[in-house]
């Protein structure tokens, strides 16, 4: 096949990209990867750049580029070097977009003497006229055939383009010139027109793109992260020796600062801020979560802030968080007095920070010690910045500690460097390899683990066989052992086999002449062995042809690593992955993943955009059959209340718009309410919330008619009672249980942030809201002390503020359940320091606490703590008929002087008693070798006690078995605290239990899961929110889909 080739861009800029690795899954990557793995971020001659499928982004201190790709086929792009396992970027070697339009392919690559190139290979015949370019900046064209793209601080250039074509072994000209069209006021499309050419040969286009602008202050200026949040803003992080843009926090006159920066969609400078003092300082990792705030790490040379863990000396790796408009909440140091680096920053679910990075001192009150020279570290703080533990990692020789994720039940993944071995690894190391490690939640090391040869090697899946032999998936791009199928180049699959003690008994290869990766691996009862990955070019003898695109794949080996079969998933037009996979005992084989467009005849039809896939294959590979869970947004229910017929209210938050809404959908993530009859029936649902992010986060309903509702808001809507503060404010909103209409709403807060997480009604329709706050507000009864304190407010029936009240002391204190009976109020939450005159004292980290007020002005009557030497932390409670109060929560090490039910590892629930006046009773824990977390509570008729929450592996003697991931954990103890049923509800992937609800027969739950289950309403894609019914005894009945 003839080709042609045409380089287009050189870029001589400092830029910026949109963070990403190319989709590698497996046991513990499928949980941390999001869309943003559809990108990839490089250097190239000290630059950074970054590509995506629908082109390239750029990013410098004071403005963004993006060109766009138009009308090109939905193409990932593929690289010949991994993303690098540090927080920064890997160097570019070549990245290819393989018939981006029809017969032509593109691919940047390394120049010697610039930048980067881009080279588009053009087959014989293709048109070049397909080739379109949006840029996001006005484009013009000068006398002399060049471009300019002008900005405010600067403009970019583009040479005249020449062309030609080879024929014969002779270089012919070939007119040509740009065409421009403006799409609109800052928008610009470019193509290529061509004079008269042999169609038959190629044709060779080159154009230059260069900038003549500077950025920063004339001195040095370094962007070394990027991230990109849902509405396409970009944030960069870095430092600079001077000051430039309008920033909030001035530049500290030092060596250098770190700073953020801000862009929207359009490339536009919406903030930019410096952190540190008047030493050195470095920003390295930036990560942005749902609400727009934003988290990063790097290093500092002096102190700066009020830092909640202080400067230790030397240089320190520094944690800081700020808000979505730049303003410094917190910062907090890390390390000891010689010299600490943050390289990678990650957050749980649950909105701990985990840090990685290089120490060459020890510090803290490490897990694991310190050994020499120079080790990698991680630690991990709590949402308001205070260390929960560190540890170290690493031998006698250099360590560093590079990346880091975390999965849904608190295990964290850690990858970095070593020379020198360390641990009890599975295989030993070889010159400078990779590591992989694993710690609990706790901090503990499960395993770590060298892979490869003298190339990269990465490993993704694990599975064991009866007899304990062990076997890892995984993808290298180099061969090692003595493999069954050699290595065929580029990137290929392995699956090796070790057995109990970790020998490698045998290892093999899969893949073809591009890049391919392992996800994950199951293993049946004989030792056979079902791999799926992803695959960019085909290989074997499939059972299923390669799509001509980016396929997931299926693959059987048997026991001795022979392999029996392979199959491809996927079609021509898009993007799919394989991300899990499983068997039954028939040996039919389940694949799970991703697809960005049909393929097969699917049962339920591809939505469009992203959407997950499973697929059947028979024991020989062939496709039985498919279907998609696609539809857009993401779902989740949070709460529930049940009035007196037994009707179902349900508060949460949405993605997308779905039902028949009383009040519409406004944008990006709404609160939602809806309403189910007792047999599950839709009654009505509605959105809460307006242009910003709301979630509805509690519930309750009373005998007049009138629902209540309690979340958070990041922007106002509705017609407030107490208008919007800014930042991020409480909300409580009131609606008619008949119809769904909102009556009324208020917002509580004021300039700081401000959560509610739960909400009560008096007898007179009072509602009684408990959260936390970072700044005071109000006229409370008890005053705000500092940091976050936990807080309650009382609101009248008709959303009128009568009086709010701030529990906790100096440090980070949190609300999160409230009960009211008569004139008195319960409250539960969390706190890091004592306060008040506690019957049962603070312990130490982080405790539960339980506080009793006077309902009728906000005082303080009691408070206790409940907790050990670890986390704890109080997540509801209840009250039974004669007033003693029973609270749930999380603890991650024992407590109390005789459990009930012992403390198993890792994180349990736990329930405690305390009797009217706050004198504890009894405390028991709920869980096993995994992650459990208990999140809501519930009292019958009868005075047992029923507790929802999740839970990462299987305990107790379930009536209903755990199946996979996080499941929904529902409980129900007597009134001692004795364990009477267990029942677990889920699927093959992960789900949350968030909330209870009882009466004389039935329970009810809500939560949100990740893959379906039951035989209820359709699941569709992404978290969708969820209500089921269980009868007593426990039998249950179909859940029902929020969507």
């Amino acid at each position: 096949m003839k080709t042609c080739s045409m380089r287009f861009i050189r870029f001589g800029l400092l830029m910026t990209m949109l963070l990403a690795l190319l989709a590698l899954h497996g046991t513990s990557a499928e949980a941390m990867t999001t869309n943003e793995n559809l990108m990839q971020q490089f250097t190239s001659g000290g630059y950074i750049l970054g590509f995506k499928s629908d082109g390239v982004y750029l990013a410098s201190t004071t403005h963004a580029l993006h060109v766009e790709f138009v009308n090109a086929n939905p193409v990932q792009p593929q690289s010949t070097v991994p993303p690098t396992t540090s927080g920064q970027a890997a160097t570019l070697d070549q990245v290819t977009w393989r018939n981006l339009w029809n017969g032509i392919t593109l691919t940047y690559r390394a120049s010697a003497d610039g930048i980067v190139e881009s080279v588009y290979s053009i087959d014989a015949g293709a048109s070049v006229e397909q080739i379109r370019l949006r840029y996001n900046a006005p484009v013009e064209q000068n006398v002399d055939g060049t471009l300019t793209l002008k900005y405010a601080t600067g403009q970019m250039r583009e040479s005249a383009p020449i062309a030609w074509q080879v024929i014969d072994g002779e270089r012919v000209p070939v007119a040509v010139a740009v065409q421009i069209r403006t799409t609109s006021a800052r928008d610009s499309e470019i193509g290529f027109a061509l004079g008269e050419y042999d169609p038959a040969y190629p044709v060779t286009i080159d154009p230059t793109l260069t900038w003549n602008a500077f950025f920063g202050a004339g001195g040095e200026d370094t962007a070394n992260g990027i991230t990109v949040d849902g509405n396409g803003n970009v944030y960069v992080i870095g430092n600079s020796d001077a000051t430039w843009g309008s920033p909030d926090y001035a530049f500290k006159e030092s060596l250098s600062d770190a700073y953020v920066a801000k862009f929207n969609s359009s490339g536009a400078l919406q903030w930019n801020t410096f952190l540190g003092g008047s030493g050195m300082d470095s920003g390295d990792d930036i990560l942005v979560d749902a609400n727009g705030s934003i988290y990063l790490t790097g290093t500092s040379g002096t102190t700066w802030g009020i830092p909640i863990r202080i400067f230790s000396g030397g240089v320190d790796t520094f944690v800081a968080k700020l808000t979505k408009d730049g303003v410094l909440l917190w910062n907090a140091f890390l390390g000891g007095p010689s010299a600490d680096y943050g390289h990678a920053i990650a957050m749980d679910i649950w909105g701990n920070l985990y840090v990685t990075g290089t120490s060459y001192t020890t510090w803290g009150t490490p897990i694991r010690a310190s050994t020499a020279m120079r080790d990698a570290f991680t630690a991990k703080l709590n949402a308001i910045g205070v260390l929960q533990w560190n540890t170290f990692l690493g031998g006698t020789d250099y360590d560093d500690g590079n990346n880091i994720a975390v999965d849904p039940n608190g295990n964290v993944y850690v990858a970095g460097d070593s020379q020198a071995s360390w641990g009890s690894p599975l295989r030993l190391l070889a010159g400078t390899d990779p590591f992989v490690a694993k710690l609990n939640s706790s901090g503990a090391l499960q395993w770590n683990t060298f892979l490869g040869s003298s190339g990269n090697d990465y490993g993704f899946g694990i599975g064991e066989d009866p007899s304990g032999n062990v076997y890892v998936a995984g993808r290298g791009n180099a061969t090692w052992g003595s493999p069954i199928q050699p290595f065929t180049g580029n990137w290929d699959v392995f699956v090796a086999k070790l057995n109990s003690n970790g020998t490698i008994v045998w290892n093999t290869f899969l893949g073809g002449i591009s890049i391919d990766g392992g996800g994950n691996l199951v293993v049946d009862s004989t030792g056979t062995v079902y791999v799926i990955g992803i695959s960019a070019s085909p290989w074997g003898s499939p059972v299923r042809a390669f799509s001509n695109s980016i396929d997931s794949f299926a693959a059987k080996l048997n026991t001795n690593g022979g392999l029996q079969w392979n199959t491809f998933l996927g079609g021509a037009d898009g993007f799919d992955d394989g991300i899990d996979i499983a068997t039954d005992t028939s040996g039919n084989v389940y694949a799970a993943g991703l697809s960005t467009a049909t393929w097969g005849s699917p049962l339920h039809t591809y939505s469009g955009g992203q959407d997950g896939s499973a697929a059947k294959l028979n024991s020989s590979g062939v496709l039985q059959w498919n279907t998609f869970l696609g539809q857009s947004g993401s779902d989740s229910a949070l709460a529930l209340a049940l009035d007196g017929s037994s009707n179902l209210y349900v508060a949460g938050r949405s993605m997308s718009s779905w039902g028949s809404p009383i009040r519409s959908y406004t944008a990006g993530q709404d609160a939602i309410v809806a309403k189910f009859n007792s047999n599950g029936v839709m009654q009505w649902n509605t959105f809460l919330g307006g242009s910003g992010s709301d979630s509805g986060n509690a519930i309750a309903v009373d005998a007049n008619g009138h629902v209540f509702v309690a979340g958070n808001s990041t922007g106002t809507w509705g017609t407030p009672v107490r208008a919007y503060s800014g930042n991020y404010d409480a909300f409580v909103a009131r609606l008619d249980t008949a119809t769904g209409a909102l009556q009324w709403n208020t917002f509580l807060g004021d300039a700081g942030i401000d959560h509610s997480n739960g909400i009560a009604l008096d007898n007179s329709s009072n509602a009684y809201v408990v959260g936390e706050s970072s700044s005071s507000w109000g006229s409370p009864w008890e005053p705000y002390t500092a940091g976050w304190d936990a807080y309650v407010a009382k609101v009248n029936s008709a959303g009128t503020l009568i009086w709010n009240s701030f529990l906790g002391g100096a440090s980070a204190d949190s609300g999160s359940g409230i009960v009211v009976r008569l004139t008195i109020v319960y409250v539960t939450g969390s706190s890091s320091a004592t306060w008040g005159s506690p019957i049962r004292a603070y312990s130490t980290g982080n405790d539960a606490f339980v506080a009793q007020l006077n309902a009728i002005n906000g005082t303080l009557m009691w408070n206790s703590f409940l907790g050990g030497a670890g986390t704890d932390a109080g997540r509801a409670l209840a009250l039974d008929k004669i007033g003693d109060v029973y609270v749930t929560g999380i603890s991650n090490a024992s407590w109390g002087s005789s459990p009930i039910r012992a403390y198993s590892a890792d994180t349990d629930s736990f329930v405690a008693k305390l009797n009217s006046v706050g004198t504890f009773q009894w405390n028991t824990f709920l869980g096993g070798i995994g992650t459990d977390d208990g999140r809501d509570i519930a009292i019958d008729a009868n005075n047992f006690v029923y507790v929802i929450g999740t839970s990462g592996a299987s305990w107790g003697t379930p009536e209903r078995a755990y199946y996979f991931g996080t499941d929904v954990s529902v409980v129900r103890l007597n009134s001692n605290g004795i364990l009477e049923r267990n029942w677990f509800v889920g699927g093959w992937l992960d789900d949350d239990g968030n909330a209870i609800a009882v009466d004389t027969q039935s329970i009810y739950i809500v939560g949100a899961s990740n893959s379906p289950w039951g035989n209820g309403s359709p699941y569709f894609a992404s978290w969708d929110g969820f209500i089921a019914k269980l009868q007593i005894p426990f039998t249950l009945y179909l859940p029902l889909v929020l969507k």
